[in-house]
């Protein structure tokens, strides 16, 4: 004689843990772990945001570099930039003597210690100080995130190309 499965088949008869228990334990785990990828998601559009508020360091580092003629790389990058206001996720954005762009995050973003991210002039992947008299009339490119420069958010919560 067949019997008709019932349930999930679990051996547990249709009772209420298979049909009311079971379900619930695995949405729970799912939700454990869609929790997890969201909150990494909102960071890292946050981030995004942080360094598109960068762009605007870059942009002035790259024109006192072009420009500094006589004048020192500081002299000539204050005559073009003043660091931004913080807001609800950028606590500040600095820019070194030698290029480097320093982000720090709020709290929102990521936890104290975890909360920078540095965008570095490299040529052929290796750091590059601006600021020396030798270095003038160089061409680089910007590193964010990379080996060349200090950034401790984690990279979970950095876009791809901030890694």
């Amino acid at each position: 004689m067949i019997r008709d499965q019932r349930g999930f088949g679990l051996g547990f008869g249709g009772s209420v843990f298979e049909t009311v228990g079971l379900p619930l334990i695995i949405m729970a785990v799912l939700g454990w772990f869609a929790w997890g990828a969201f909150g990494d998601y909102q960071a890292r559009t946050r981030v995004v945001a942080g360094l598109a508020r960068a762009a605007a360091a870059q942009a002035a580092v790259d024109k006192a570099f072009a420009l500094r003629g006589s004048l020192a790389f500081p002299a000539a990058l204050q005559a073009h930039w003043s660091p931004p206001a913080p807001d609800e996720f950028v606590q500040s954005i600095r820019v070194e003597d030698n290029g480097v762009i320093t982000l720090r995050f709020t709290a929102r973003v990521a936890e104290d210690g975890e909360n920078q991210i540095q965008i570095v002039p490299v040529v052929q992947d290796r750091a590059l100080d601006l600021g020396a008299a030798s270095n003038a009339g160089l061409k680089y490119a910007w590193q964010c995130g990379g080996a060349a420069g200090r950034s401790t958010v984690p990279s979970a919560r950095r876009p791809d190309t901030c890694r």
